[in-house]
């Protein structure tokens, strides 16, 4: 049986994707309030998109560096060649891109589950281990090309459109990513904390999913062992940089297409920013915290609201649909569907008490 009884299908009227859906609507809307739009549609038909063919190259190499960083964090379970892994991390960012609430992670650590036969559970873990990774990583670069820019201006900008006062607006950008990472890591050195903690929390939930929920948590735990020594936890930090520079290669790339003149220390910032507002609920692909978070910076690096408008549509259009489409290929490939996983219950995307993946 599964662990939970509702469908991915569901999720679609959860009150989360609803909230998250309402917060990508009011973002697109402050990212496109104020613009001249004919300026936007001049910049885009006049943009040279021929910048697009290595930008995009730039970008799939990045996934590379994310299937190494995987596989890194996979590896004390089992070691996959990142020649197998790339398909599925490709076809994670396809679900990611279609699907709400970043159902990705549970396609991702399905599919690792069913072609290499680990924990599906654990998988999971590891998926949000670079999630977090990601936010201090991007928190990091910032605050390295923090004396290169006038930040202080940009920083002023995303607080006054946001109507959310600076101290709280870094203060809840930062926090999460620093609790989460000090839990995990307080977790990964002392897993017997976190398999107490784990048996403390299912105390709360109903006795008829309790046993598989529990299963699930320590399966949690396990994947968070990946962790387990201060050694790792640096390599893990490191493999992360090359990620968000070659990412920011491709941002820098596009934006010679639309006669940008900023340095690539801007393109940095505006990495960290755009990267890090998709961390807010939303919609499928970050449509909408993206956008906005890219343009307020841009705009506060004194690039021209239109051209700026029309260059984030671009890049983001070029960072979604040339994975999304080639994951869904690789899924083709492989005989499975997104219909095919949707119609499952989504506890079947983990491990159940019956049967699980070891």
């Amino acid at each position: 049986m599964c662990a939970f009884d509702w469908s991915l299908d569901a999720l679609f009227t959860s009150r989360r994707f609803l909230i998250g859906l309402a917060f990508s609507v009011a973002l697109l809307a402050l990212f496109f309030w104020q613009v001249d739009l004919s300026e936007t549609a001049d910049a885009l038909k006049s943009a040279n998109y021929l910048w697009f063919i290595p930008g995009i190259a730039i970008y799939f190499i990045a996934v590379y560096f994310r299937t190494a960083r995987w596989g890194f964090l996979l590896s004390p379970m089992k070691k996959v060649p990142s020649k197998r892994l790339y398909p599925i991390v490709v076809i994670g960012y396809m679900a990611n891109n279609l699907l709400p609430l970043r159902l990705g992670e549970l396609v991702r650590s399905y599919y690792v589950g069913e072609k290499e036969g680990v924990s599906k559970t654990a998988a999971l873990a590891t998926i949000i281990i670079e999630r977090v990774f990601d936010g201090i990583g991007l928190l990091i670069i910032a605050l390295f090309v923090w004396p290169f820019l006038p930040l202080t201006d940009v920083l002023n900008n995303l607080s006054d459109d946001s109507g959310i006062p600076l101290g709280a607006l870094l203060f809840f950008v930062v926090a999460p990513f620093v609790i989460i990472l000090t839990l995990f890591l307080a977790i990964a050195m002392r897993p017997d904390f976190g398999r107490r903690l784990v048996r403390l929390l299912v105390r709360f939930i109903p006795k008829k999913g309790k046993g598989a929920i529990e299963t699930l948590g320590l399966r949690f735990v396990e994947g968070l062992g990946t962790l387990h020594s201060p050694k790792r936890v640096l390599a893990v930090l490191a493999m992360t940089f090359p990620i968000w520079f070659a990412e920011a290669a491709m941002f820098q790339l596009i934006s010679y297409g639309f006669n940008m003149d900023l340095s690539f220390h801007g393109m940095l910032f505006t990495t960290s920013t755009s990267n890090l507002a998709t961390s807010i609920p939303s919609s499928a692909g970050g449509v909408g915290p993206f956008e906005w978070g890219a343009r307020l910076t841009l705009e506060g690096l004194d690039v021209a609201g239109g051209v700026a408008t029309a260059f984030t549509i671009a890049l983001h259009v070029a960072l979604l649909a040339p994975v999304t489409l080639l994951g869904l290929v690789f899924m083709w490939m492989q005989h499975m569907s997104l219909a095919m996983i949707a119609r499952q219950r989504a506890g079947s995307l983990l491990e159940t008490p019956a049967g699980e993946k070891q």
